[in-house]
């Protein structure tokens, strides 16, 4: 029994290598008209202009003065003020910098996102795959529940079937006809979905086909690799450059600001120029700003040791869930024959070697391994697409 099912699972699974279609082509569509994505470089381009403004000092400012004496005297007077303030000169370079840390921050931001809407559509074209191939699988079963159905009357018609072994081709049928009808509406769904996220605009999902396995290679390396491509690890790590930029900007802040200005006073049809150079002295306003940052830039720190923690795990555990995937979906995989246990069956059927029963008992046996392996191959690209999900 154990070398029919090996025998079936080759044929089986040499049809399924010639299904036709790309789900990379799918994600790159995705990627094109995606309204999340679309939004999200929007909102990265507007951030990009608010993080470049606040970095140069204060306008300058201009008054005007006009003084009456009375009209006996006809002396009037007239003063003009142009002032500028600045703050302490290094704070412009350390703002500058921290702005180009957000702005990289951001744009990590918008690599997530698009990483969370190509999963979320790769994970979704990975199990419509699954469906379309089950459908494949349904197709013929129904054919065949068919054949003995009609097969069945006719024995009942001459006298040589039983009403019991009719009705349990009916049955057989019906329930193999009911699964079809299931598994055609997951697939709408499926598609549905995928409509959606391509931003209601149709795609050709019909022939799609599982994408290539990657190279799997060691922990270590996945590891390595996951975290410098990662966008949340990425963020958390220009949350920290943030941090510390930001005390340096405080502390520049801190420092005294400086004024200088030009005034013209007339009086008398008499003119006088001046210039005038104040500094502003910090005791109040920035207080405890520094230490404030320094707080927050310690908390960053822990922040992204924690998350690189969270991240290391869930990485283990997706790997080893990986190793047992891989283990199972070889081992139905590794078989070289192609010889259709179902024709074996029908011929001993038709040649009254096994009864009616019999052949259903061993029919669901052998459907049960199909629908085994279809559900280990769509779990092992599952984990295979979430374990290098940074690479999309």
């Amino acid at each position: 029994m154990k070398h029919v099912v090996i025998l079936f699972l080759t044929g089986f699974i040499h049809t399924l290598a010639c299904a036709q279609g790309s789900l990379d082509d799918v994600l790159k569509d995705i990627e094109v008209n995606n309204p999340t994505l679309i939004a999200a470089k929007q909102y990265h381009e507007a951030n990009a202009i608010r993080f470049k403004t606040g970095l140069t000092p204060e306008n300058p400012r201009i008054v005007y003065n006009l003084f009456y004496d009375s009209p006996a005297f006809g002396r009037n007077e007239a003063e003009i003020q142009v002032t500028q303030s600045f703050d302490f000169p290094t704070s412009y370079v350390l703002k500058s910098r921290l702005a180009d840390v957000r702005i990289e921050q951001v744009a990590m931001q918008l690599a997530a996102v698009r990483i969370s809407v190509l999963w979320e559509a790769k994970r979704t074209g990975i199990i419509l795959i699954h469906h379309l191939m089950r459908r494949d699988e349904l197709v013929r079963r129904q054919e065949r529940a068919g054949r003995h159905l009609s097969d069945m009357l006719k024995k009942v018609e001459s006298g040589d079937g039983s009403l019991f072994e009719l009705n349990k081709s009916r049955l057989q049928w019906a329930d193999i006809h009911a699964i079809y009808k299931i598994n055609e509406s997951e697939i709408q769904q499926l598609v549905a979905k995928l409509t959606e996220l391509n931003g209601n605009h149709p795609l050709q999902l019909d022939s799609l086909r599982y994408p290539e396995h990657p190279i799997v290679i060691e922990f270590s390396g996945i590891r390595q690799e996951s975290e410098f491509s990662t966008p949340e690890i990425l963020i958390a790590k220009l949350d920290q450059s943030a941090g510390a930029l930001q005390v340096d900007v405080q502390r520049a802040l801190s420092l005294p600001k400086i004024d200088i200005g030009y005034q013209r006073r007339t009086f008398s049809n008499q003119a006088f120029h001046g210039f005038q150079v104040g500094i502003t002295i910090p005791l109040w306003e920035h207080r405890n700003q520094v230490r404030t940052q320094r707080t927050m830039s310690t908390y960053l720190d822990k922040a992204l040791s924690d998350q690189l923690n969270r991240h290391n795990s869930a990485l283990a555990t997706l790997y080893a869930k990986h190793e047992v995937q891989r283990t199972l979906y070889h081992e139905y995989k590794s078989v070289y024959h192609s010889i259709q246990p179902m024709v074996v069956l029908e011929k001993a059927l038709l040649a009254g070697q096994i009864s009616t029963l019999e052949f259903f008992y061993e029919q669901a046996f052998y459907d049960s391994v199909v629908d085994r392996y279809l559900d280990i191959e769509m779990q092992y690209h599952l984990v295979l697409a979430e374990l290098f999900k940074h690479r999309l």
